[in-house]
């Protein structure tokens, strides 16, 4: 007898520039991230046309509380904007989110998706290895992996 799992992960990156030369002020790199319950059960309800939901917006926030699978909010949000670009390979999917010099500043001690501009459902909470603060000298990328395999 054999047994397949599907699993649903992440990992997120972000990318500080400075925001009058482009030049990168420090890049984050590739951490992984927790997919909350209510990301499984969306991904599952895509799965079987049950969900017009799709994610849509990228969330940035100052808590630092360890990421939970129950998590359906950001600790404390600063602020969300919607994903600039999203791209597919195989079965990877990839959310781009450019925060511009005004956008969100703040000290970011964590990172989301999510399918709404308020509310909505949290796919993906990630806790940052280090606080970084954003500010109006600086633009952020920040990259979203998920990945069913």
């Amino acid at each position: 007898m054999t047994s397949d799992k599907t699993t649903i992960r992440g990992r997120t990156r972000i990318t500080f520039r400075d925001a009058m030369t482009g030049e990168i002020l420090e890049q984050m790199p590739w951490k992984e991230n927790l997919v909350t319950d209510d990301g499984e059960a969306l991904f599952a309800e895509l799965m079987g046309g049950l969900s017009a939901d799709y994610i849509t917006y990228c969330a940035v926030g100052s808590d630092d509380t360890a990421a939970n699978e129950a998590d359906s909010s950001l600790g404390a949000e600063i602020g969300r904007l919607p994903i600039t670009d999203i791209s597919i390979s195989t079965s990877t999917l990839t959310f781009s989110t450019f925060f511009g010099s005004a956008d969100c500043n703040g000290a970011w001690n964590e990172v989301g998706l999510l399918t709404g501009a308020a509310g909505g459902v949290l796919v993906c909470r990630n806790v940052l290895a280090s606080e970084f603060t954003k500010n109006a000298t600086k633009t952020a990328t920040i990259d979203y992996e998920v990945e069913v395999a």
